[in-house]
């Protein structure tokens, strides 16, 4: 499952209504999230202006489903 999309329970209910096993995931999802964003984002020499980390947010925070193309364009 997409770590942003477990991350939304989180701002859809409220936690009493969350079962334990899904404020498991959130926690790691959370974490996997903090990690990835910096790698993806330490190549400014591939992105220029400063678009590393928002090229690192949009693929980090699931703007796209795992199935969507990403090309060179």
């Amino acid at each position: 499952m997409p770590a942003a999309s477990i991350l939304k329970v989180l701002e859809q209910k409220e936690i009493k209504d969350i079962e334990d096993q899904t404020i498991i995931m959130a926690d790691i999802a959370r974490k996997a999230i903090s990690e990835v964003l910096p790698s993806l984002a330490s190549h400014p020499e591939r992105y220029g202006g400063g678009k590393g980390g928002k090229i690192a947010q949009e693929l980090a925070m699931s703007k796209y489903t795992h199935d969507y193309p990403l090309t060179v364009e």
